[in-house]
């Protein structure tokens, strides 16, 4: 199993080298108001753009936000640029300790596209998050919120002013009912919140808004499979002749059975996502030694055998570092947890002096619930297959002190995602 967990590590070490750029098939808007197709270095902007790559025709040209109009990739993201007023006053906690300005200041933006409709849902981030609302052809407002110390500057509380802004824009277009204001008393300052809630009004809209719909994004997304599991173990122990003298054990090779559930953002091509997983799969191993030769010639041979069959939930954060429609890789790591049965635990020691077998079963008394960290990497084709290799380290099944036990489980998944 080490052969092939260099290559696995030279893999996870050399794929970032190749995920500096994500060229995928988009579009751009240019001034004049042409649209040009070809691919768009997607970097999953976390802050408004200022500038983009544009690839076409084999060159990559790069175009400032005062060259676009807009751009966007197939089945993803869509930017606009609009000339708006932000607000530049500060929501964290630390930054309104301190020195700050708060005032107002037109800016040109590329904002992001969250709900398209009669209602209109746009998202930017300066320093802190920006939402934008649209009603038709109408400029764009930016939704408000103060965040303020409280009295004793220990805390700080929140001033919605956005719920106020909407309420009195529902009421002018006549939209006003109580599913809208039960909503709008907790609507919250985030962009999911702020979607789910644009996504309705444009559902009270007869039908003729929300043109996302047909596109709609799934925050989670379940999958099953099977696999392969490759296993290794080392049991090390000076003070235990059985242990001491195993010299060669060996792992095995079985089959996995799998399925769980990713949790992603409200973002299209998302880079981060949650993973939860439940495993089936066995473990097994087994060794032998032999004692060197006493003073009468006589030799005792140890034989030890294991066999587990596991169930192994597991919780696991990825990163998507190539985000295309049709292809992605990513890297991660999380955590599991075996629930192991031990149907063989068995150490024979055969004496040839009075050609004696003496056998002990359990031979040690392991633990039925251990954890182990997990290292993922993978790829996603089409959006609906998944290979996924990972790697269990660290983690024991032993309790003893005195004793080592290190379990090693290489797994070579290929799932179907629903």
């Amino acid at each position: 199993m080490k052969k092939l967990i260099l290559p696995l590590l030279c893999l996870m070490a050399g794929i970032p080298a190749f995920s500096q750029k994500n060229f995928v098939p988009g579009y751009i808007i240019n001034q004049q108001g042409d649209t040009l197709r070809g691919d768009v270095n997607d970097q999953g902007w976390s802050r408004s753009p200022r500038k983009i790559e544009f690839q076409a025709g084999g060159s990559i040209t790069q175009y400032e936000i005062a060259e676009l109009k807009g751009f966007g990739m197939t089945n993803g993201d869509v930017y606009v640029r609009e000339i708006v007023t932000r607000s530049t006053r500060p929501v964290e906690y630390d930054q309104l300790r301190q020195s700050y300005s708060d005032t107002t200041v037109t800016d040109t933006l590329l904002l992001r596209q969250v709900v398209r409709g009669q209602w209109n849902l746009y998202a930017g981030y300066v320093d802190k998050l920006l939402l934008y609302y649209q009603v038709g052809n109408e400029p764009l407002t930016e939704l408000s919120y103060v965040v303020a110390l409280d009295d004793n500057a220990s805390g700080i509380y929140y001033r919605n002013y956005f719920r106020d802004q909407l309420n009195a824009r529902l009421v002018t277009a006549g939209k006003q009912n109580d599913q809208l204001e039960r909503k709008l008393s907790s609507l919250d300052y985030r962009e999911s919140s702020m979607k789910r809630f644009f996504e309705l009004l444009n559902g009270e809209n007869g039908g003729n808004g929300n043109q996302l719909v047909q596109d709609k994004i799934k925050l989670t997304r379940f999958f099953g499979g099977i696999g392969m599991v490759a296993n290794s173990l080392a049991l090390e122990a000076d003070d235990v002749e059985a242990i001491r003298e195993l010299d060669n054990i060996k792992g095995s090779v079985s089959y996995s059975v799998q399925a769980g559930v990713e949790i992603g953002s409200a973002r299209k091509l998302q880079r981060w996502v949650l993973r939860a997983e439940i495993m089936y799969y066995n473990f097994n191993a087994s060794g032998s030694g032999e004692t060197e030769k006493d003073l009468l010639g006589h030799t005792s041979q140890y034989d030890y055998s294991l066999k587990m069959a596991n169930v192994r939930p597991s919780l696991s954060l990825l990163y998507h570092i190539v985000r295309q429609p049709a292809f992605r890789a990513y890297l991660g790591g999380g955590y599991s947890m075996n629930l192991s049965s031990y149907k063989e635990n068995k150490m024979v020691r055969y004496r040839q002096d009075n050609d004696y077998t003496s056998v002990k079963d359990p031979f040690l008394d392991f633990e039925k619930a251990w954890g182990q960290l997990l290292l993922r990497g993978g790829v996603q084709v089409l959006d609906r297959y998944m290979i996924d290799l990972n790697y269990g380290v660290l983690g024991s099944f032993s309790s003893y002190p005195a004793i080592t036990v290190k379990p090693r489980i290489l797994n070579l998944q290929v799932n179907y995602r629903f």
